[in-house]
């Protein structure tokens, strides 16, 4: 009876250390991606925000400009959420198009810019972060 005990206090043990190990993982916001392809993502390097457009006279910021936008994601969607403290408070998207095709052109030849409108316009001071995520492209 006393092996029992200590076989089911060991594997106890052992299945608290691994999830233990587990919950330390670090998580950083990469690339995701589902399917059979092994390459799906059209930008691995990341975007950059270039500009917001804010009315002086509102203090309402009503669109952001995305740039550094990889090539091969001409055609996919971008998505915008605009955050406060964590909690979405506006979102818009845009179609990428390519350089100098309607887009916003980067100052880089070799990436893409893009303007994207969100509703409902916020104040400035509200605006906390922004998370981008793009949808198709490869």
């Amino acid at each position: 009876m006393k092996r029992v005990f200590v076989s089911l206090a060991l594997v106890l043990a052992l299945a608290a250390a691994a999830f233990g190990a587990a919950a330390a993982l670090n998580v950083d916001g990469g690339v995701i991606q589902a399917g059979a392809d092994t390459n799906l993502q059209c930008d691995t390097d990341g975007v950059r925000v270039a500009g917001w457009g804010l009315e002086t006279d509102t203090g309402l910021v009503d669109f952001v400009r995305i740039h550094d936008i990889n090539p091969g994601c001409e055609g996919a969607e971008l998505f915008v959420n605009i955050t406060q403290n964590g909690t979405k408070i506006a979102e818009g998207s845009a179609t990428i198009p390519s350089d100098g095709a309607g887009g916003d052109n980067d100052l880089d030849p070799n990436e893409v810019g893009v303007k994207v409108d969100f509703e409902p316009d916020q104040p400035a001071a509200d605006i906390t972060d922004i998370e981008v995520f793009i949808e198709g492209g490869n």
